[in-house]
């Protein structure tokens, strides 16, 4: 099993999360972070001053996956931030050995920590 962490446009949730739930991968934790730019080039207004800034927002997924779902997975998530110019999709993968669910529920497919 591995954990994908992507980040994402924040405005193209609804496409990513449409192509991984055709895989039925339904859950998964989407934090709101700020991606560091260095082309990005961003007008914002602060004060109704405005001012030049390198953070663009983005959302970083992370998603449990079984091994044989790692590839298809990937695929969803770069079909879902495809067409967009000037995007760079990061993608990290971490091994994962055991899950602990706090409420109790076990899935029968995982290995668990008490």
């Amino acid at each position: 099993m591995k954990k994908i962490e992507a980040n994402i446009p924040t405005f193209r949730l609804v496409e990513v999360r449409e192509a991984l739930a055709v895989l039925g991968m339904f859950d998964f934790l989407a934090i709101d972070a700020n991606d560091v730019a260095p082309a990005a080039g961003l007008i914002e207004l602060h004060r109704g001053l405005e001012a030049e800034s390198d953070l663009r927002p983005v959302l970083r997924l992370e998603i449990l996956v079984e091994d044989d779902l790692i590839q298809p997975a990937i695929a969803a998530i770069a079909s879902g931030v495809a067409g967009l110019r000037d995007w760079d999709l990061s993608l990290a993968l971490t091994d994962i050995q055991s899950v602990t669910i706090i409420d109790g529920s076990r899935p029968a497919a995982l290995p668990f920590t008490a």
